[in-house]
């Protein structure tokens, strides 16, 4: 992909590489099973199913991503 990304004109490569996304997201849609006309829900859970990992653990990571470390904290307490 990097390849190809290298051979596209500087100015159009925003556009190819929504276009390669596009393509990943559809393929990923497609595996799911998933339509628009499904509720978040059930979008989730399906994709649950498709790659294999719990709720709790996107949650973790999400609450991870977004820690911060506090001035009177410790670098020990803050891991």
């Amino acid at each position: 992909m990097k390849v190809y990304l290298e051979g596209v004109d500087e100015g159009a490569r925003p556009a190819a590489i929504l276009g390669l996304l596009d393509n990943e997201v559809y393929t990923v849609a497609r595996a799911a099973n998933l339509t628009a006309s499904l509720t978040p829900a059930t979008i989730f859970e399906r994709l649950q199913r498709e790659f294999g990992w719990s709720s709790m653990l996107w949650v973790a990571r999400a609450a991870l991503k977004s820690r911060q470390q506090h001035a009177d904290e410790s670098f020990m307490d803050f891991q």
